[in-house]
């Protein structure tokens, strides 16, 4: 009796240990390859390969996509992208979707395998058509990507439609935390629909996905539909509004991937120094020009020479900040030297009158001509009286004839006025006081004292116009109400 109870336990302990070589014992399994898995969530790698790596020698897609996340990053084990392609490769050929994805990813970017964007665009495509959200964390990535090579016609014929397709089921998602590319998704679908690419062109689903886009903190979608906002695409037009993404926009700082940041501090500052969504604050206007001023040096920022320029104005003028000539110069120099006309006359106009600088008459004139060769109607004027003067130039009628009439034809009333006196007295010019009358008047009904002055006195004297008292009475009156003296004289000589 007793060697039957022997002989009996024997062999029940043979059957279990063989039901444990054969595997039967699932619960202990997957017992091991849970506590792997959360150690990789943990942060605790050299468990989590511990317990993953026999999982997925022995098949376990998880598994197997941990261990090559784990290689790609240098996770517990020294970093290898071929080592990750290869357990990528094992778990993506079995259909894990997130395996799938990053053998995309690899192929995309050439790590592990030869770049490829054919291969990059069959992989997203397997993940993007699993379609099981809940279980693949990365299908989002999946979708966005797969939009983005239809989008660019990487790896795949390009097409605006398909592209549309993938963004939207990127964010029909919906829930950002764990979705990097969601952002992105909604940014490009509103690109999509804001320049008619694969949709109807619609300002209205534009500004739906920019918005979505922008309250995830995408700055390029807060820099458009602020943009939106000012124009009034797909929005009432809103200059807070406009501000408030300007503003989210600005605030995002530092990095030089914000190609939009400079034209949103430009932007805010505009708005402050306009009073546009704003109470109008030269303060305010100042710190954002000066904003965009100190991004500096960079073909991308568009907007710089304006901010220069009207940070300078902010400063010859006192306006939000204390007034200083040196500072203006300074200003107007950077702006002056990237090419901004009105500065450059500005900075003309302070050399010639020595505000923040030595007075120099060449130096006016250099920076005049500069401007005048842009068509800048204030700096051509400037330029004629330099000639007219002589100043630092060798003294010439004709010179100053040519750049008074560049200027009058383009409405400058001293250029018109100027224009005018030169045809009366024939200088540069042929005398003509059908030609002298012609540009006083275009002057004098723009409000030119001297214009009008000069005109009534052609009517009283029947120079280039038939003699006519009532006219010239008119024009004197109009002179004399701005304080010119002559004008009231005149009328008192004639009776009135």
């Amino acid at each position: 009796m007793k060697n039957r109870y022997c002989n009996s336990i024997a062999i029940l302990c043979l059957l279990a240990s063989g039901y444990i070589a054969l595997g039967v014992f699932p619960i202990l399994r997957e017992y091991r390859i849970e506590k792997g898995c959360n150690a990789y969530v943990d942060g605790d790698y050299k468990t989590a390969l511990k317990y993953c790596i026999p999982a997925a020698k022995r098949g376990h897609v998880k598994s197997m996509d941990i261990v090559g996340e784990c290689y790609r990053n240098g996770n517990g084990v020294s970093p290898s992208y071929s080592e990750a392609v290869k357990w990528y490769r094992k778990a993506a050929d079995q259909g894990y979707a997130d395996a799938q994805y990053n053998l995309g990813w690899c192929y995309e970017n050439g790590k592990g395998v030869s770049q490829s964007w054919a291969e990059a665009a069959e992989w997203y495509r397997k993940a993007a058509d699993l379609g099981h959200a809940e279980s693949q964390k990365k299908l989002p990535n999946a979708y966005f990507n797969l939009g983005r090579c239809y989008a660019k016609g990487n790896g795949v014929l390009q097409s605006w439609t398909d592209a549309v397709k993938w963004y939207q089921a990127s964010a029909d998602l919906g829930h950002a935390d764990s979705q990097k590319e969601l952002p992105n998704a909604y940014f490009n679908l509103g690109e999509c629909y804001a320049n008619g690419n694969g949709v109807n062109q619609s300002w209205t689903e534009a500004v739906k996905w920019y918005c979505r886009s922008a309250e995830q903190g995408n700055m390029y979608a807060q820099f458009n539909l602020g943009r939106c906002y000012a124009k009034g695409n797909g929005v009432l037009q809103s200059w807070t509004d406009a501000v408030k993404w300007y503003q989210a926009s600005a605030d995002l700082g530092h990095t030089e991937a914000q190609k939009s940041l400079p034209n949103a501090y430009f932007k805010l500052g505009e708005c402050y120094a306009n009073g546009n969504g704003v109470l109008q604050l030269w303060t305010d206007a100042v710190k954002w020009y000066q904003a965009s001023a100190d991004l500096g040096h960079t073909e991308a920022q568009k907007s710089l020479p304006n901010a220069y320029f009207k940070l300078g104005e902010c400063y010859a003028n006192g306006n939000g900040v204390n007034q200083s000539w040196t500072v203006a110069l300074e200003l107007y120099r950077k702006a002056a030297e990237q090419g901004n006309a009105d500065a450059q006359y500005n900075l003309g106009r302070c050399y010639e009158k020595g505000n923040g600088v030595s007075q120099s008459w060449t130096e006016a004139v250099k920076w005049y001509r500069k401007s005048a060769d842009q068509g800048n109607a204030r700096a051509q004027n400037n330029l004629g009286l330099c000639y007219e003067n002589g100043d630092s130039i060798a003294q010439s009628w004709s010179e100053a004839v040519k750049w008074y009439r560049k200027a009058a034809e383009q409405g400058h009333a001293d250029a018109q006025f100027n224009l005018g006196w030169c045809y009366e007295k024939g200088n540069g010019v042929s005398q003509s006081w059908t030609e002298a009358v012609k540009w006083y008047r275009k002057a004098a009904e723009q409000g030119h004292a001297d214009a009008q002055f000069n005109l009534a006195w052609c009517y009283e004297n029947g120079k280039g116009v038939s003699r006519y008292k009532p006219e010239a009475v008119k024009w004197y009156r109009k002179a004399a109400e701005q304080g010119d003296t002559d004008a009231k004289e005149a009328l008192r000589r004639l009776g009135y």
